[in-house]
């Protein structure tokens, strides 16, 4: 049934190669793909001859070799095609358990590199795909394939910069590429602001992929661009219905539970991330979040105590930690705690007016003051700063926008997110010159 599936019509992504045609998806002046390869690396030892003794042997020996050198050829052409109708079908499962046989009987066939580069990719180990890649290319298989191969390989690793000239390419010879190719642009064009657009690259993939968990997956990361929770929560849903194993539905959707305010299911999928990924960084943090706002103040804290202690300095756990501790009136650990909050990120009024809350509690008058007043100084601003991502919503791709969330982040929020708003507005308008501004007097602040 597989193998039946590339035999079927599709149209998805690459139908909507006219469209974007008329829209600006490739970077101006960006720079051309070159390709670049490691040298092929292997080495072959040769067999020890062995003696031959007998006109009997001699014939024994060339009617092996003969029918050995006919089992070489025909068996590798045989697989390799069978691999290819795999790959196309996208049963790269199998594929991987066939691919071996014709590798190891012809190791230096470039057909047989590429295609297991191809293979490694899909499944993202791409350090084995650039390795097979260079040996196809060392092997010399066709330089157009393997420029196309490693346009998808880049594009997987969001390397947005050097695939940016090649979107059109990428879309109109799609093929069984499709499902990578669609989320890689996806995230581009919401890095770029461009829901709408998303919104359309997502639609044309589930017309060829309906039962494509990445697909809904997307389409729940839309969702919340567009801050519309229960069309988030479907979606996600519906992908892990799909693939129960996935990290990323289950922390997206307790991040929309948690706008919901369904504490209970947020955690319930916060705990299946801790589970699937017990290093996880932002689970615990979450989960204390939800904690607290359920009243379980004390297991909030536990938690983020335990997180905090194989992770010293983390910001965001600090603050976190003085806010419970500040509830439950645990002043000096507040101040304690927010103060190395402050330190971390001192431009954060928010964060200040915590601390200052705490030193006026902790009988510090004259740092408190200090704290209240660079909050109330940044009162305006802040109160922009609300109506500005509303506007957003309305006008998502203008870059004047993008820079004025950015310049009053970096002010009084975050300097990191207001960096990343700078870097939207500029993948809107390259030239834009405020943003461009803001930019270098970033770097030229930064040690």
């Amino acid at each position: 049934m597989a193998i039946l599936l590339i035999l079927m019509p599709r149209v998805g992504i690459s139908s909507l190669v006219a469209f974007f045609q008329n829209q600006e998806v490739e970077e101006k002046n960006a720079s051309p793909l070159v390709l670049s390869f490691v040298p092929f690396a292997r080495s072959v030892t040769p067999m020890p001859a062995r003696r031959i003794i007998s006109l009997k042997g001699v014939r024994r020996f060339a009617f092996a070799a003969v029918i050995t050198l006919t089992a070489a050829l025909a068996v590798p052409e045989g697989l390799i095609h069978v691999l290819k109708i795999l790959d196309d079908s996208r049963e790269t499962a199998v594929a991987a358990w066939i691919a071996p046989i014709p590798d190891w009987l012809s190791p230096r066939r470039g057909e047989i590199h590429f295609l297991q580069a191809r293979m490694a990719r899909r499944t993202e180990d791409f350090v084995v795909a650039k390795q097979r890649l260079a040996w196809a290319a060392d092997s010399g298989w066709d330089a157009a394939e393997l420029q196309r191969e490693q346009l998808v390989l880049l594009a997987q690793q969001q390397q947005f910069s050097e695939v940016a000239p090649h979107w059109l390419e990428l879309l109109a010879g799609s093929g069984s590429d499709e499902p990578e190719i669609a989320h890689a642009f996806t995230l581009y064009l919401l890095q770029r602001v461009r829901i709408s657009d998303a919104e359309k690259v997502v639609t044309a993939w589930l017309q060829d992929y309906p039962d494509d968990p990445l697909a809904h997956q997307d389409r729940g990361l839309i969702a919340l661009a567009r801050r519309n929770w229960p069309v988030a929560e479907q979606a996600y849903l519906t992908a892990l219905k799909l693939d129960p194993s996935r990290i990323e539905p289950h922390r997206r959707l307790a991040d929309a539970y948690e706008h919901m305010l369904r504490y209970e299911d947020a955690l319930s999928h916060l705990d299946r991330v801790l589970n699937l990924a017990p290093g996880d960084l932002e689970a615990p943090l979450a989960r204390a979040n939800c904690l607290s706002s359920l009243g379980r103040v004390a297991e909030a804290k536990e938690q983020l105590q335990y997180f905090s202690a194989s992770h010293p300095g983390n910001c965001d756990v600090l603050e976190a930690l003085g806010r419970i501790e500040l509830r439950t009136g645990d002043i000096p650990a507040a101040v304690q705690h927010l103060a190395s909050a402050v330190q971390l990120r001192p431009e954060d009024a928010e964060l200040r007016s915590i601390l200052g809350r705490a030193q006026r509690a902790a009988g510090d008058l004259q740092a408190a003051d200090e704290n209240l007043a660079y909050r109330e100084a940044a009162e305006k601003d802040l109160t922009r700063l609300r109506d500005l991502r509303v506007e957003l919503g309305q006008r998502p791709a203008n870059a004047a926008l993008l820079t004025d969330i950015g310049e009053i982040t970096y002010r009084w929020k975050s300097r990191k997110e207001g960096v990343e708003w700078f870097q939207r507005a500029l993948a809107v308008d390259p030239s834009h010159e405020r943003a461009l501004e803001w930019l270098q007097r970033h770097n030229t602040l930064s040690p």
